[in-house]
């Protein structure tokens, strides 16, 4: 999922949810849930960037069922300030 794409669904009220290693939360790396504050308060800040590295394994896809979307980022991929 591109970063313009996981912006605009966590803007919609999306949940956000991260693994770190890649395994789906099944190898023993349980997955983390942010709080819709947390969330809010990333996307707030402009200098907040969609990090990753799809060559180390980092990507993320969107999941969608009765209770609404989830952006659900695997492996190497956060929300960092960007440096400059």
């Amino acid at each position: 999922m591109p970063a313009d794409e996981a912006h605009r669904l966590l803007v919609e009220g999306a949940r956000l949810v991260h693994e770190g290693c890649g395994c789906g939360g099944h190898g023993g790396c349980p997955p983390r849930w942010f709080e819709a504050t947390e969330v809010s308060a990333v996307l707030a800040d402009e200098r907040a960037a969609w990090v990753h590295d799809e060559d180390e394994g980092g990507w993320a896809d969107v999941w969608a069922g009765a209770a609404g979307e989830v952006v659900y980022a695997h492996g190497e991929i956060a929300w960092l300030p960007e440096q400059g």
